[in-house]
């Protein structure tokens, strides 16, 4: 699942260019949910290269870059 807090930016932007500790942790552990969940969707991309680029094709008649480590799915 992705993470995304809109929040945090729309209320840090009228304060200082200075943080807190408090802050910091907590933006800390948003960019690491950001991260994780990120990486796990290019796993599963990675993984399912070959059906996405079929669903792809049928869809919309051509192919899409490939993401996998098999290099272009052309």
């Amino acid at each position: 699942m992705m993470y995304w807090h809109p929040q945090f930016f729309y209320c840090c932007i009228g304060q200082p260019d200075c943080m807190n500790q408090k802050q910091i942790r907590r933006l800390h552990k948003i960019m690491t949910q950001q991260l994780a969940a990120t990486n796990e969707i290019l796993t599963l991309v990675k993984r399912h290269d070959k059906w996405l680029t079929m669903l792809y094709s049928r869809q919309f008649g051509a192919y899409p870059p490939s993401y996998g480590d098999e290099g272009d799915s052309q």
